[in-house]
This record gives C-alpha cells, sequence and structure tokens, in this order.
C-alpha cells in the first residue's frame, strides 16, 4: 500500500502487509524505512486487499432528484420524450404529466447501480474509447440503444444509455457518460423505456397538493369554499367565513387530486381547484367518503401551544375567586 500524503508533495509512505498472526485477528506489517515489523487489525488488510472492480463507482448517477432540471428519453424507436420540471410538477413535451409517474421514474435511475463490469477490466488488448463495433454487440449504439440525459443545475450533461438484456434479470448499459459499460437490473432499463402514454397523468385535476390554495364544491344552490393560507391553515370562507376542520379538508383534497374520468357523474356535486379550473361534476362519495359537508368545519373551541402556556386558570360558577 503507498500512500501519498500533502497532495503529492510530501514523500509516500509505502506499507507492506504480510502473513496473518496465529490468532487470525491480526496482520504482520512493515512500513518502509523503518526496521521494525507491526502487528495491525486484520481489518485493515481487509480494506486494502480488494479487486479493482470493488473500488470503481457502481452508482449510475451521483446527482439528487432535486438538481435534475430536466431529462430527455430517446426510444429505441426514435421517439425522443422531453421532460421539463415546473416547481413540483413535472412536463412532457410542454404539457402537464404524471409527476408521480416522473419521480417514480427518476427514483429508480437515481438509485440503481451496476452489477459487473464488462468494459474495461483491464485487458492488454482493450481500446480506450467503446468502439462502434462494441457498443453494437450489446446494444448500445445509436440506433439500439435507449439513452437517458439529465441536465443538471450546475449546467453538465449526466447520460447512460441502456441495451440488450443480458440475462433475465440484467441488461447492458452505457455508463459513467459513455466511459464503462455495465450491467444492471433490467427493470431499469424497463423502467426507462416507457412510452408517452406511461406518463400520461389521468386525474381531473392534474395539481401535487402543495399547489392548491383553495377548493370549491358546490351542493346545489350551496357552495363551500374551503382556502388554504399561510402555514398551510384552512379556512372556510363560504357558506360562512370560519376556521375548517384541517384533518377534513386534507382528506378532501386528497380525494380530489385522484379523481379521474371514471367518477364523473351529472347527479353529483360540483368541484373545482384553484381559481381558474373549471368545474366538474363528480359522485358525492369519492369527494367525500365517508364525510358529510359539516365535517369541514373546525369543531376546536380554543388552539394554543402547551409551550405559549404561561398561566392556566379555571373559574368555577360557585366561586368567587378564581383558582
Amino acid at each position: 500500500l503507498v500512500l501519498s500524503l500533502d497532495g503529492g508533495t510530501s514523500p509516500a509512505v509505502t506499507v507492506s502487509f504480510g502473513a496473518k498472526t496465529p490468532t487470525g485477528d491480526g496482520v504482520y506489517a512493515a512500513l518502509a524505512g523503518v526496521d521494525s515489523v507491526f502487528v495491525l487489525p486484520v481489518s485493515v488488510l481487509d480494506h486494502v486487499d480488494l479487486p479493482v472492480d470493488a473500488l470503481r463507482r457502481r452508482s449510475l448517477f451521483v446527482v439528487g432528484m432535486d438538481s435534475v432540471v430536466s431529462f430527455d428519453v430517446r426510444l429505441a424507436s426514435a421517439a425522443r420524450l422531453s421532460f421539463s420540471r415546473d416547481g413540483e410538477l413535472w412536463k412532457l413535451d410542454g404539457r402537464p404529466a404524471s409527476s408521480a409517474k416522473v419521480r417514480n421514474l427518476l427514483e429508480g435511475v437515481l438509485a440503481a447501480s451496476a452489477v459487473d463490469f464488462v468494459w474495461p477490466v483491464g485487458a492488454t488488448n482493450e481500446s480506450e474509447i467503446a468502439s462502434s463495433s462494441l457498443l453494437a454487440a450489446y446494444g448500445l449504439d445509436s440506433e439500439s440503444a435507449v439513452t437517458l440525459t439529465f441536465k443538471c443545475q450546475d449546467g453538465h450533461d449526466r447520460q447512460v444509455a441502456f441495451g440488450k438484456a443480458s440475462n433475465e434479470s440484467l441488461a447492458y448499459a452505457l455508463a459513467q457518460n459513455g466511459g464503462a459499460i455495465v450491467t444492471v437490473p433490467i427493470a431499469v432499463r424497463d423502467l426507462v423505456s416507457r412510452e408517452q402514454l406511461a406518463y400520461t397523468d389521468a386525474r381531473l385535476f392534474p395539481f401535487e397538493a402543495s399547489a392548491v390554495r383553495s377548493l370549491c364544491l358546490t351542493d346545489g344552490d350551496v357552495e363551500f369554499v374551503l382556502a388554504r393560507g399561510e402555514g398551510g391553515v384552512w379556512r372556510l370562507e363560504s357558506p360562512v367565513a370560519v376556521p375548517a376542520d384541517a384533518e377534513a379538508a386534507d382528506k378532501v383534497l386528497a380525494n380530489v387530486l385522484t379523481l379521474s374520468a371514471a367518477d364523473m357523474s351529472g347527479k353529483g356535486i360540483s368541484v373545482s381547484v384553484l381559481t381558474n379550473s373549471a368545474p366538474v361534476s363528480v359522485r358525492r362519495e369519492s369527494v367525500l367518503g365517508e364525510l358529510r359537508f359539516e365535517d369541514l368545519r373546525s369543531r376546536e373551541i380554543l388552539r394554543v401551544t402547551p409551550e405559549s402556556v404561561r398561566r392556566l386558570v379555571v373559574t368555577r360558577a360557585h366561586q368567587q375567586k378564581p383558582t
């Protein structure tokens, strides 16, 4: 083991390891220039005596989801899908996409790691760059590969291409921006290879819950308007202006944001989200579940944080002085 110190400005330190001690929990070692033999914990040798592949980076990407500004997927069919971030929402070719499905793709790819290294492996006859014939052999040529390209906040692009199946569970990939051919779980390749329809948001209201500030439910002639102010506090603004029950409001919003065409009903209640969304008539149970409209109104008498209380006074009717 040769250690370079201070960025190479100081002399290198060389440590040589020998046999293990009779007990097996130590290893003999010598330090160059020192006329002594030392005994080190065997764990030190275990961390040094590693194959080259154990020291190679296996993660396909080393960026976080928040740093991805946009990304493109070029499918084997030559179709190109262009995704862009709009706050917490994602768009596909400029139109709303299912942000949950896009996040599922990102999470799967960003967590993926190489299983084995195919090229380079250190052979003397290896080329310094992957040739066209080598890429074609693994289905990684430009005509056959599925290519994913991330555009990140630092201005640099990161790219991985996916090719043929290696076996039932693995597929080939050109990773590290073309620097290595590896095998990856075939599920990762299949995740990236989905067509445009797989990202379609079929919800009637394709919004993220955190982006919704108002919600209007109309039952006959009565309009219930829920508004969320600073700190995420819900209020009823119609038919009366009062505090709203936070749990009930969140439940209703969650139900509304999962509505699809299957929930539509001409005899239901009218729902609109935000001020610019068209109202849609849907089944009452799809929105409220087991709730009633009156459950949207808060029943709390007083809300204070325990740490803000400095004095508590309880007065009984038959007493003249508080206790």
